[in-house]
């Protein structure tokens, strides 16, 4: 049997609850409810990358934004390249794939990246809360290692919207097995609900906003 791609956001919401997951992204009988939050989220990683990748102005109602953008559309040191909304696949031999390759094993999006020589910066735009678990930063560096041979260090940075705050810590490609060793047994607890199709209920701070899921006994509890 084909083991499921995952991503980090995957494992986080099977993790969150594997119910919930299987209805809304395995057999999808369920459809998810995105609320504005999320929406919010979408319009500017879409605006920042315009404003980034080709100099477009902000809308008007994310001017507040440009004092970080104009940053990451113009670091200095000049970098060598600069890329935007990277999509990073790999195979379970821990090799660079294609996005829907039929040997995809993990998934990462690189929301801004800039490289200079063997060091690189690697960006991640959030909206929500801010949090100082750098777990999903790490997993994107990893697979960028394998993908960029020369690259010795990156500086991770999650970039709080809401906050107005820039946090980062730096990984090395020495760091990399610990990352994998952490990671793994998570990634093995997701196969093996798709092998043996075991995906219980989990109580979490959604139940109470009324799940998508409505025959769950913990809807709205």
């Amino acid at each position: 049997m084909k083991k499921p791609a995952v991503s980090f956001s995957r494992l986080n919401a099977y993790e969150l609850c594997p119910k919930k997951f299987y209805h809304t992204s395995v057999v999808k009988d369920v459809s998810p409810v995105f609320g504005s939050a999320a929406d919010y989220g979408k319009e500017v990683h879409a605006a920042l990358e315009m404003r980034v990748k080709k100099g477009k102005k902000l809308p008007m109602h994310m001017t507040h934004l440009e004092k970080y953008a104009a940053k990451f559309a113009n670091p200095k040191p000049k970098p060598d390249e600069i890329l935007t909304e990277q999509q990073l696949a790999i195979t379970e031999d821990m090799g660079p794939t294609g996005w829907f390759d039929r040997d995809v094993w993990f998934r990462s999006i690189v929301d801004y990246l800039a490289i200079k020589g063997s060091d690189a910066v690697l960006v991640d735009y959030k909206t929500g809360r801010m949090s100082d678990d750098f777990t999903q930063l790490q997993v994107s560096a990893c697979i960028l290692f394998l993908f960029r041979p020369e690259l010795e260090r990156i500086k991770l940075m999650y970039w709080w919207i809401k906050d107005k705050k820039i946090t980062s810590e730096v990984i090395t490609r020495e760091d990399t097995v610990e990352v994998w060793n952490m990671l793994m047994p998570r990634i093995e607890a997701y196969n093996k609900a798709h092998r043996t199709d075991t995906f219980p209920k989990r109580q979490n701070f959604l139940c109470k906003r009324n799940c998508e899921v409505k025959d769950c006994p913990l809807n709205g509890i």
